[in-house]
């Protein structure tokens, strides 16, 4: 077993964090979060442990607790493993210390059937008229008579309502059969009412830790869940977190800490109508993001968020380098960029027409996809008020954009550099991984939604292992929890919408043990809206995580205005930008290829 180096603030902050029995481990990305879910719950002395956590995190985190603990996570995927392992049972005195591994979606889903009802304490109300109705929902899917008096549906017994099969969160919350839980991606439990989030937060251990190292993802109040479960959940002690673990709590802690605007001269000009048509005027006022309370916000999370920082973590830490790159767009790819920021889509997909808002959220969206893979099928399914013959797809997958990616690749790989290449669009990543695949004869992973969890993490391990010199993944599938130290080139070819996941995929390249500098290479097209993308990602970068770390907190995450977004982008268009015709790249890679 090799020997794990403590730096000085994980020993410091493990230790003040197991001076409570539940606490929020907020450690930036890199820092070590594995380490401290499998040795937190040992210093506590819990005796059966679960770690909630991506599956695609499962392959890392057992070899991580192998490594350094000596310590085998068990996986549980069903309802049946569950009794298998005997965790309806207390956990025997004279055995030893057992970790259990299980994914968000084995918890709160898994094929199991709890119909959504009012939820109360954490416990679902089932009434009579409900449970006749789940009857002749089974009836009427044609499952048989008998089959439904085997389960007994709509019978009770333990407090579990039967009817087709509980979810495994249920069976651990009402066996009590951990002392401990860790959550990892903590994230996941911001929502109000998806099945992830409410199966973690039915369970009620001693002992739980969440880890994550963004708590508070772009608003304030998508922390709430996290510090009320952090806090003790249903058996909380009020003095932590002084809110219940409801939606209308939520909006009041929302309330409570941000700043209000209130539109004076609007509500005086609908006074003056409501008195002509006889009705009472409107209050017209709008929550913004932006914080107030500061300091009784520091309050709150002091005794349940411990913060931590690459920049205030007391360690040497290789330096990160944004090299943008910026490359002319394609002349097809230019004629189908303009043909979309002129014809913003009419109609969704089923016919139904689209309001204002969400056209602007749909074109800006069409026209990032544009600007890194033009030759998206999808972009033809796109319903517009277009009468002209301009294609909405281009033909060709090899764009200027394709080609500066692939060259700054292969530069790389020649060098003996390992590269991991992110992008938000299926339809990019599938040509690059092809291209260099077939074309180029290099040996690439595509890690993207398409691929299996479990597969994902054991492919993501080989790349640590430096069996394949490039890795093309998904920026939303990969962005969270991943460790890739060994890698010190990122390629973004494009941002992704949510500026947190930018964010965190830089993260799993820059870590606290990077061997060597690490060199981001953001990939914009001139003449698009990957310009503005980039300039808006160096703004937000600068003032996230504010409540938190105490700075900038008058430009905290300011939510990016799309209207605006769009304007710009129309703004700036060129229609006469040079352009590379595409048929001129197709000798790059055939020069490419005979090299190789």
């Amino acid at each position: 077993m090799p020997t794990l180096q403590w730096k000085s603030f994980q020993t410091e902050d493990l230790a003040r964090a197991a001076m409570h029995d539940s606490a929020i481990l907020s450690w930036e990305q890199g820092l070590g979060k594995s380490l401290a879910a499998i040795a937190w719950p040992l210093i506590k002395g819990a005796r059966r442990i679960l770690i909630v956590a991506p599956g695609g995190l499962h392959e890392q985190l057992r070899s991580t607790s192998i490594a350094f603990f000596g310590q085998w996570l068990t996986t549980i995927e069903t309802q049946s493993d569950f009794y298998a392992y005997k965790l309806h049972l207390p956990h025997p005195e004279d055995h030893p210390t057992r970790f259990f591994l299980i994914t968000y979606q084995a918890l709160g889903m898994n094929g199991a059937d709890e119909w959504e009802d009012e939820v109360v304490n954490g416990d679902r109300l089932v009434d009579k008229s409900i449970r006749k109705r789940r009857k002749q929902w089974l009836r009427s899917h044609g499952i048989a008579e008998e089959i439904e008096m085997h389960y007994a549906v709509g019978s009770e017994r333990g407090g579990i309502t039967c009817v087709v099969t509980p979810t495994i969160a249920r069976l651990i919350r009402i066996h009590n059969s951990f002392d401990c839980v860790v959550i990892d991606e903590g994230v996941r439990l911001q929502a109000n009412d998806s099945c992830v989030a409410e199966g973690v937060r039915m369970l009620d251990p001693k002992f739980r830790m969440v880890l994550t190292g963004t708590p508070i993802k772009n608003r304030l109040e998508s922390v709430f869940w996290l510090c009320w479960w952090a806090s003790g959940g249903f058996s909380q002690p009020t003095e932590r977190w002084p809110y219940p673990g409801t939606s209308e709590a939520r909006e009041q802690f929302a309330n409570q800490h941000l700043i209000h605007e209130k539109f004076i001269t609007r509500e005086q000009e609908d006074k003056a109508l409501a008195r002509m048509t006889n009705r009472r005027p409107r209050k017209i006022e709008k929550r913004t993001s932006r914080i107030s309370n500061v300091h009784r916000l520091w309050k709150l999370f002091a005794p349940i968020i411990i913060r931590r920082r690459k920049t205030d973590c007391g360690e040497d830490i290789v330096p990160k380098t944004m090299r943008p790159i910026y490359v002319p767009p394609g002349t097809e790819q230019q004629h189908v960029y303009s043909f979309h920021l002129d014809f913003p889509p009419v109609q969704s997909q089923a016919g139904v027409e689209i309001k204002r808002r969400t056209q602007i959220g749909m074109q800006l969206n069409i026209l990032r996809r544009v600007a890194l893979c033009p030759h998206d099928p999808g972009l033809n399914d796109i319903i517009t008020d277009a009468t002209t013959g301009t294609p909405q797809c281009s033909e060709y997958d090899l764009t200027p954009k394709m080609a500066a990616v692939i060259s700054l690749v292969m530069d790389l790989i020649d060098s003996g550099e390992q590269v991991l290449v992110g992008s938000p669009f299926r339809a990019f990543s599938s040509a690059l991984h092809r291209r260099l695949v077939k074309d180029l004869g290099v040996k690439s992973l595509l890690l993207d939604g398409s691929t299996d969890p479990k597969r994902r993490g054991s492919l993501a391990e080989d790349f640590k292992r430096k069996k394949y010199p490039v890795m093309v993944a998904g920026l939303k599938a990969m962005s969270e929890g991943y460790s890739f130290s060994n890698c010190s080139n990122l390629i973004l070819p494009s941002y992704s919408w949510a500026m947190d996941e930018n964010e965190q995929f830089i993260h799993r390249v820059w870590r606290l043990d990077s061997p060597k500098p690490v060199t981001i290479y953001p990939v914009a097209v001139e003449n698009t809206i990957d310009e503005h993308m980039l300039t808006v990602f160096g703004e937000k970068s600068d003032s996230a995580q504010l409540a938190l770390d105490g700075a900038l907190f008058a430009d905290h995450v300011e939510e990016m205005n799309p209207a605006k977004l769009l304007r710009m982008a129309q703004n700036s268009f060129r229609q006469n930008y040079d352009t590379v015709d595409e048929v001129d790249l197709i000798p790059t890679v055939a020069r490419r290829l005979s090299v190789a």
